[in-house]
């Protein structure tokens, strides 16, 4: 620094005061790097005493690695010695292990059979609550062998449970059937009261006591789907219109037993398999039935009451035996099977599916009558309704089965016959036509009144599930369709079809149309399936437009003389049957069906293009469509048909106001012609109105042909429809005058007057009758008649003005506007072009 001090004096040749100056700051500066090397010897001290803590810290972790590593490998040779030493005892413990998994069976099985031991004896001294009490342990060790492997373990278990439910059942149906017959259950005789008998309290407590010991033999949910899974051979399962009907609680299956053998009572119960050429007879006697097998076809005349007292194996042969002998040309063979009390009296052999029907005696066991059935069935639920809630329903919740509902039970259990009924029938009936129209309207009407008088919910099965199967169902759709075209056929061709009651109303054959389709709506309303709602839809959507085709067949026949002639029904017709269907499009169930035709819509349209950039761009196409489309009808289920028919209907509106406007025209030449620029030889002006007091007499026949023909159609056609078109035909001869009679000639302040005169006076009043204003509906000829009466000096002025806005547009557009002119004047409609061609038309301002 001294150096560069000097350097700088004898260099630079600095004065002595700089000199000072320089020094001072070199001094400063010289304190401030000794400031921070001292902060900086401070800090490297603290980092050099954590670096050497880190350093012993590290070497301690090398130590702890190293011995780690060591111990490692110690673990692995010993891991490695284990190893060898576990192969070579593996024989040993694999039999070990078997034997502890044998204990463990035995140990089970053992539990099961001291269960089954001591319901046994306690069954023998009739303690029926520890019976219970084993029972409902045998069931519990059944759900706990529920996730087990041990698939012969568990068929054993249920083995055990079914065999003693079924002994269980069998001790209380006796005690249970005499109690049912005490209180007069069930209630079946023809001349009896339509409700039950109230039991007596001591009853009532027996009937609570037992039902409570049937509880606690119900099989649960876990237990049933064990018993279906092991079975051994799997006996033969019901079709799925029958198994949905099982009913799982063994109170109301005792109940149902008696109404099943009255439903079997009197009648031949035999199975005809055409593809066997056989008859099977089923003989149920408690658990016990025997399989009577015949080969002849026409043997089927074995009652029940003759069978109901086999009780065994040989008594069956026996009576086989004795079958014999009276027929000897019929073959036969037997077999037995025993069933679960829950099994339907209906039977289905394995791999076969047998149509099932009745045949007897009685006249009432037949096909053709299928209301008999279903209505007996009705009375039976009627009759033991309230019993069943007053009574069974309490002892139910009682038992904590809230969730089973023994009116419901009931209902579906009785509803197995019917089911099984049905469908035995249904192959017969489809051979004639009215009888399986017959089947099905008694069906729809026997679910109709399970739904809405008995509270039949609709998550359970239905008899629908019958007539709904695929053949059946697309049989069904074909009939209606062929008998819905047959029944248009007839009342299009009557001679009464375009006839009404009231004048202006709807024909017979637009009636009976819209009575066909609210039938088939009734009819398949009630099915549950969208899909098959949806193909009756289509059937309705089909004959509308069928009958659509036939209309338009008809009104160009009818062309000539609309007046005369059925297009005027014809148009009525068509106007209720809009009006009628887009009341239908508004209800609740064609919103819905619309939905569900728009989710198989997009579906379908999924399905044929999978690009989801492709659906994307259709959304987005349909959702920002123009504000038409968004308004328009198509929208509803009946849009498509509502669209042709609305199109139909302006069409013949059209047809007919044209006609009456071309009769007007050719009434109109004379009018049309006449001197209206003629000045009477006395002096007349604007203020002479009140001289004209007659019409021009080439108006008469315009007039005689317009009111002719509005009192005509004011008198057939429907009130909507008159009054569009009366509209319409003041429209038209709105323009019409306007066009032909005032802008073609030329007029005189008389004749101007004498057509104003013609106008308020004769031709307005004629749509006086229809409206309060009619002169409101004639706008062009209303300001035309304004500008051609004007007085003189006020058209002068409101000429000039109108010819001096064309040299000085925006002048005259600032302060004189001659719209405003001619409003003031009351011309509204009429641009300034047409006023001044009005103005120029009248005789005293021609020469201005």
């Amino acid at each position: 620094m001294y150096i560069y001090i000097l350097h700088c004096v004898l260099v630079t040749k600095i004065k002595p005061k700089q000199m000072d100056n320089k020094l001072n700051i070199a001094f400063d500066e010289k304190a401030i790097l000794r400031g921070v090397y001292k902060k900086l010897n401070n800090k490297l001290g603290k980092d050099v005493s954590k670096l050497s803590s880190l350093t012993s810290s590290v070497s301690e972790l090398k130590s702890l690695q190293t011995e780690l590593e060591h111990r490692v490998n110690e673990l692995h040779h010993q891991k490695q010695d284990l190893k060898y030493a576990i192969e070579k005892e593996s024989s040993s413990l694999n039999l070990l292990e078997k034997t502890e998994k044998v204990k463990a069976y035995q140990k089970w099985i053992s539990s099961i059979e001291d269960l089954s031991s001591q319901i046994e004896a306690n069954f023998e001294q009739n303690n029926e609550d520890i019976v219970l009490l084993h029972y409902e342990k045998l069931k519990e060790s059944a759900e706990l062998l529920s996730v087990s492997d041990c698939f012969h373990l568990k068929k054993y278990t249920c083995d055990m449970i079914l065999h003693w439910h079924k002994i269980l059942v069998a001790r209380l149906e006796e005690e249970f059937e005499l109690l049912l017959k005490s209180i007069k259950w069930p209630l079946v005789a023809p001349n009896s009261s339509t409700k039950m008998p109230i039991p007596s309290e001591e009853k009532i407590k027996k009937l609570e006591s037992l039902i409570k010991y049937l509880l606690q033999l119900d099989l649960s949910d876990e237990i049933r789907t064990i018993a279906s899974n092991v079975k051994e051979e799997s006996s033969e399962e019901f079709p799925s219109l029958v198994s949905d009907f099982v009913v799982n609680s063994v109170p109301v299956l005792l109940l149902l037993k008696p109404l099943q053998v009255e439903w079997m009572a009197s009648r031949w119960i035999h199975l005809w398999v055409p593809s066997l050429q056989t008859f099977f007879l089923f003989i149920r006697r408690r658990h016990l039935c025997a399989v009577v097998v015949f080969s002849h076809p026409k043997f089927c005349r074995l009652n029940v009451h003759d069978v109901c007292t086999l009780n065994n194996k040989q008594q069956a042969i026996q009576f086989c035996n004795h079958i014999n002998i009276l027929h000897p040309n019929i073959k036969f063979s037997i077999d037995f099977k025993h069933f679960e009390l829950y099994h339907s009296l209906m039977c289905w052999s394995k791999g076969v599916r047998f149509c099932f029907h009745f045949n007897g005696e009685k006249g009432t066991n037949s096909c053709k009558n299928p209301e008999w059935y279903l209505s007996q069935v009705l009375k039976w639920i009627a009759a033991h309704e309230s019993f069943l809630e007053c009574y069974i329903q309490p002892i139910l919740n009682q038992c904590g089965q809230t969730k089973v509902n023994a009116k419901i039970q009931f209902i579906k259990g009785l509803l197995h016959l019917v089911v099984a009924k049905l469908h035995s029938d249904i192959p017969q009936v489809k051979d004639d036509e009215d009888l399986f129209c017959r089947t099905i309207q008694e069906t729809l009407n026997f679910e109709r009144e399970l739904r809405l008088g008995y509270g039949y919910p609709s998550s359970q099965p239905t008899v629908l599930n019958v007539i709904t199967q695929a053949n059946v169902f697309h049989y069904w759709i074909s009939v209606e369709r062929k008998f819905a075209l047959e029944l248009m056929d007839d009342f299009v061709a009557s001679p009464y079809s375009w006839q009404s009651e009231d004048p202006g109303g709807i024909c017979h054959c637009g009636e009976q149309l819209i009575l066909l389709l609210q039938g088939i709506t009734d009819r398949y309303k009630g099915l549950f399936q969208p899909g098959h709602r949806l193909q009756f839809l289509d059937l309705q959507l089909e004959l509308l437009d069928d009958f659509r085709v036939r209309i338009l067949q008809l009104a160009k026949s009818e062309l000539s003389d609309p007046f005369n002639s059925n297009y005027i029904p014809i148009l009525n017709t068509v106007h209720y049957m809009v009006n009628t269907i887009g009341d239908w499009a508004d209800l609740p169930f064609f919103v819905e069906m619309q939905y569900f035709k728009e989710n198989f819509s997009s579906a379908e349209e999924k399905m044929r293009f999978p690009d989801d950039s492709h659906i994307d761009e259709l959304f987005f196409q349909n959702k920002f469509q123009s504000k038409e489309e968004d308004l328009n009808i198509s929208n509803s289920a009946f849009g498509s048909i509502l669209n042709l028919y609305n199109h139909i209907e302006l069409e013949m509106l059209s047809v007919i106001s044209r006609h009456v406007v071309t009769e007007v025209r050719a009434r109109s030449q004379s009018y049309r012609k006449d001197k209206w620029f003629y000045t009477p030889t006395e002096p007349f002006s604007s203020s002479d109105s009140s001289k004209i007091i007659e019409i021009s007499p080439s108006l008469c026949p315009l007039l005689e042909a317009l009111v002719k023909h509005l009192m005509q159609l004011r008198k057939k056609l429907a009130p909507d429809l008159f009054s569009r078109i009366w509209k319409e035909l003041a429209s038209c001869l709105n323009k019409f005058i306007y066009e032909e009679v005032i802008l073609q000639n030329n007029f005189s302040e008389y004749g101007a007057n004498q057509l104003n005169y013609d106008m308020t006076k004769a031709f307005f009043p004629i749509f006086g009758e229809f409206t309060l204003k009619p002169e409101n509906y004639f706008p062009m000829i209303k300001e035309a008649l304004i500008l051609l009466t004007l007085p003189r000096a006020t058209a002068f002025l409101l000429k000039d003005t109108l010819e001096a806005s064309k040299e000085n547009r925006d002048f005259y557009n600032q302060n004189a506007s001659p719209v405003k002119a001619l409003e003031e004047r009351g011309v509204f409609l009429l641009s300034v072009h047409d006023a001044h061609c009005i103005l120029n038309i009248r005789t005293n301002m021609v020469n201005l």
